[in-house]
């Protein structure tokens, strides 16, 4: 991703240029839950011999976990006319790309890209869309996997997520494909807020949930210490897809 980057800001901008490179970062999220994503950033074009204010610029935008927001902060963005667009996740890239097909997007992190048409593959991604993407089938088995080490004996696993991500229906045949293949039985929940998680909470209840997985999913990582608090209450082991510091 930083290879990427670096060779646009390299190759797109004549040296002589008064004008420094600009680099635009879409985020989809909230600032608070990602609190190491963009200073490492900044810190891999630092060691790679690219120092903000001096040899490039950088433009930063966050949907604050609004995905009806992404369209606008795309063009917005697009509108300065930068050297290179970095998106996280994948739903960041798709509202980049139908606003452009000339500037380089390179992906941070997510999964889908090929699903929904971005890259013709990962061998070959063509176009104007590149970076890196995660493993689904193997994540989602992955995370059930972890959760039967840790907790050998949870048989009724709650699954969260809103079922909104680019990826989802991938995300949801790995999770029920190693759910059956590891004795559990899934009880699906969605969550779109920290409010709804008070219902999610009270169906694990009803249902007599064992343990939790939160599933690859942009739009629930942006309230991921909301969901911490809530398994800590009910008092039940739980397996992320990705986790960092709220």
């Amino acid at each position: 991703m930083l290879l990427a980057v670096s060779t646009a800001l390299t190759g797109g901008v004549a040296l002589a240029q008064p004008r420094l490179p600009l680099i635009v970062v879409l985020m989809h999220g909230k600032e608070s839950a990602f609190p190491g994503g963009l200073p490492a950033l900044v810190e891999g074009l630092r060691e790679l011999g690219y120092v903000a204010g001096r040899n490039y610029r950088m433009e930063v935008r966050w949907s604050d976990n609004q995905l009806d927001r992404l369209p606008l902060l795309a063009r917005e963005l697009l509108a300065k006319q930068p050297d290179v667009a970095d998106a996280f996740p994948v739903v960041t890239a798709q509202a980049l790309h139908r606003e452009s097909r000339t500037v380089l997007i390179v992906i941070a992190s997510g999964a889908g890209a090929q699903r929904i048409g971005l890259i013709a593959s990962l061998a070959h991604p063509g176009g104007n869309v590149t970076g890196l993407q995660n493993q689904l089938d193997e994540l989602s088995a992955k995370q059930l996997e972890l959760l039967k080490e840790i907790a050998p004996n949870a048989k009724r696993v709650m699954t969260l997520s809103l079922r909104l991500g680019v990826a989802e229906p991938d995300v949801r045949e790995g999770s029920r494909t190693a759910a059956k293949a590891n004795g559990m039985t899934l009880i699906e929940a969605l969550a779109d807020s920290p409010a709804k998680l008070a219902e999610v909470a009270a169906v694990c209840e009803r249902e007599r949930c064992q343990a939790l997985v939160v599933l690859l999913d942009p739009n629930v990582q942006g309230f991921r210490s909301e969901i911490i608090a809530m398994a800590a209450r009910l008092r039940i082991p739980a397996a992320y897809a990705t986790l960092t510091e709220a």
